[in-house]
């Protein structure tokens, strides 16, 4: 045994192997194993002692450190987990494939066996689409044939009937004819027409004298009315001019100056510059003015007398003061604090008589106005054009106020 060792350090340290591996070997079998002292009485070359070769042993890796070792364990954990989860993905995917291609082939094969079974039925009992042949003329007669023969072949009541129904005996000849009278036939007829053929005259009739009488009856309705409402309640008014009470204000854009102008000329001068150009029409005023009604309203020509200081010119009369039919109001409650009894009060003023605001375009209208039953009119600055709107509104109203509530003062027929 002893010589079996030489001879496999001989061989290792002294052999053929090349290269670092084999020399390597070599002195590590050396060092663990020293070659024995040599044994005497050997010869040859297993006698020899080998050459001690100086090989220079690796120190041993230093043993790694608790955290290096737990590194690596995570390092591998982590690297087993991975490839678990691409083996999972792997996996599901193909049975996902798998269960897709098993249900495809299964629908397929319900498929073609529900097919199967509906070509079956249909070859047993034949197919229910299938369009019938059209009836050919034969067979229509033959079935109506069948028909008329059972119909003959009731008897009894109903073979009575038939009889009593049949048209025998009613049949219209040329003696019957000549029997009857045609005329009195056509004029049983009515005649049937439409919207268009009523509304059109038959020739030879107009119906103009429907638009006649029409005409009469409209004129006697208008002057019946006319005649109730020109009838006096208040006798003591009658044969006096109306009045329309001017504000007094140098403010208001119609007073005693230029009123006469607007009401009679249907043009509004400002009060500055009709003094200016006339600078005596503050002193020689005109206070009468004179209106024509319009036709519908009688077409009555009424003289009116404008004034702004009733209190000196009405006095204290009631009656007199019935004479206002207008009053063109300031926008102030002072403009009538010295009147009478009844009239100094806004509210119960304007429904005994017209009440007009006249303002001009562009200025801010009072406040009290606004509670009070008084028509508004606006006059233009610069637009003289436009005055006959406002004196048009204005007669409109006072018109509409005198022929219903204050007839008295409207000049009475004979």
């Amino acid at each position: 045994r002893v010589s079996d060792k030489k001879a496999v350090v001989a061989y290792f340290v002294g052999g053929d192997v090349g290269g670092a591996a084999a020399e390597g070997s070599s002195t590590a079998a050396a060092t663990q194993h020293p070659p024995p002292p040599p044994l005497p009485g050997a010869g040859g070359a297993s006698s020899a002692t080998p050459t001690a070769i100086d090989v220079s042993v690796p120190k041993p890796p230093p043993p790694s450190s608790s955290r290096s070792s737990r590194d690596d364990k995570r390092d591998d954990r982590k690297h087993r987990d991975k490839h678990k989860r691409k083996r999972e993905r792997r996996s599901s995917k193909e049975h996902k494939r798998h269960k897709s291609s098993s249900s495809k082939s299964s629908s397929r094969d319900d498929r073609h066996h529900k097919d199967k079974d509906r070509d079956h039925h249909h070859h047993h009992q034949g197919d229910p689409k299938k369009k019938k042949a059209p009836m050919t003329t034969e067979q229509m007669l033959s079935n109506l044939n069948v028909v008329v023969d059972k119909r003959h072949l009731d008897t009894g009541e109903n073979a009575e009937i038939h009889s009593a129904l049949s048209a025998d005996g009613f049949d219209v000849t040329q003696e019957l004819l000549k029997e009857s009278n045609a005329n009195e036939i056509v004029s049983l007829e009515i005649p049937v027409g439409n919207s268009a053929s009523i509304l059109r005259p038959a020739p030879g009739r107009d119906f103009q004298r429907v638009l006649d009488l029409w005409m009469e009856t409209m004129e006697t309705k208008s002057k019946s009315k006319t005649s109730s409402s020109s009838r006096p309640t208040r006798a003591y008014l009658v044969g006096k001019k109306p009045v329309i009470i001017l504000p007094k204000g140098m403010t208001a854009p119609l007073t005693m100056v230029n009123a006469h102008e607007f009401f009679g000329n249907r043009r509004f001068v400002p009060r500055d510059v009709l003094l200016r150009q006339n600078p005596s029409a503050k002193t020689t005023v005109q206070s009468v003015v004179t209106h024509k009604f319009d036709p519908r309203r009688g077409a009555a020509v009424v003289e009116f007398e404008l004034m702004d200081n009733p209190r000196a010119k009405l006095g204290s009369d009631p009656r007199e003061w019935e004479r206002i039919v207008a009053v063109l109001a300031l926008g102030a409650a002072w403009q009538f604090k010295d009147w009478p009894r009844g009239f100094n009060n806004p509210v119960h003023l304007f429904s005994r008589c017209f009440g007009f605001y006249v303002g001009l375009e562009g200025a801010k209208m009072p406040n009290d106005i606004k509670g009070w039953a008084v028509k508004i009119g606006k006059l233009s600055r610069d637009k003289r054009g436009l005055d006959s709107v406002c004196f048009a509104n204005f007669w409109e109203g006072l018109e509409d106020r005198m022929v219903t509530k204050q007839a008295e003062l409207m000049p009475q027929e004979p």
